[in-house]
């Protein structure tokens, strides 16, 4: 997903992407990235509560893993 979104960050025409992941354990998560500026906003939407607390723990490490790569998470937020 941080491949994704550098390459949301690196083209010039893109401000808004969104993504479905499907994975077996946690079943459908919609990820909506919104480029604003050199920072990236991303929401994560589950329609189960399992997952949704998993995402809103691994919040802190994204962050952290998108940094490293020279992306800046300005805000995230799971719903």
């Amino acid at each position: 997903m941080i491949d994704h979104i550098e390459m949301l960050r690196d083209d010039a025409d893109a401000r808004d992407t969104r993504i479905r992941l499907t994975p077996d354990a946690l079943g459908t998560v919609d990820v909506a990235l919104r480029r604003d500026g050199d920072a990236v906003h991303v929401r994560f939407s589950s329609a189960n509560e399992a997952t949704r607390l998993v995402l809103n723990d691994a919040q802190p490490r994204l962050a952290a893993l998108a940094e490293t790569r020279g992306v800046r998470i300005a805000g995230s937020s799971v719903d």
